[in-house]
């Protein structure tokens, strides 16, 4: 008999201490606001929150998975030069492939050739199309089964340079073959290349 009542009492405990827990989490909760008839204050022991120091919902940042950036091989430039770039990868994942596009002012460069490294690109590739009209090479796309980590060549580029003009070449991801890895999509950023 005296194990139930101790047992009892300790079960009305419990139950009274979560009834206070309840009720404290509750109150500290409540964003009702009271006016005291009286004086028009609010009421004390009510809490509200301003909706304007609500923080918001964070947008998620995505990790870039592969940079790709485009180096040029020569240190001076000048009218008239045939020069070459590299498109490189460096990528913190085994990359299976991926696709890229080329703009540039057609009146200050000419792109002569584009050649897919055959020797990191195994499985497949394609060298692009080139409209020096347009100022755009399409569509240069390249494989390999296993992937290729770490710094790695995507490609060669031939230039003619016509003008002293500053002049860039952009890259954007060709939507024919977008970057993966593990037959899954990733993120790619893509740097830029400055000329004189």
């Amino acid at each position: 008999m005296l194990h139930n009542k101790k047992y009892n009492s300790i079960v009305v405990f419990k139950s009274l201490v979560l009834m206070f827990i309840i009720l404290t989490i509750t109150s500290c909760t409540d964003t009702s606001v009271e006016k005291n008839a009286d004086t028009d204050l609010i009421n004390s022991d009510t809490v509200v929150i301003p909706p304007d120091t609500l923080l918001p919902t964070p947008t998620p940042v995505l990790p870039i998975d592969v940079k790709v950036s485009v180096v040029l091989q020569e240190t001076t430039v000048s009218a008239g030069d045939i020069v070459t770039a590299r498109i490189l990868q460096n990528s913190l994942l085994s990359t299976e492939g991926g696709g890229i596009n080329l703009q540039y002012n057609p009146q200050s460069i000419e792109i002569q050739e584009v050649k897919v490294d055959a020797s990191v690109w195994t499985f497949g590739h394609h060298n692009g199309v080139i409209d020096n009209s347009s100022g755009i090479v399409s569509d240069i796309v390249f494989a390999n089964y296993t992937g290729a980590q770490g710094e790695s060549d995507i490609a060669t580029i031939i230039i003619k340079v016509l003008t002293n003009d500053k002049t860039e070449i952009t890259m954007t991801e060709s939507s024919l073959n977008p970057f993966a890895s593990n037959g899954k999509k990733i993120s790619a950023s893509f740097g830029s290349l400055l000329i004189n």
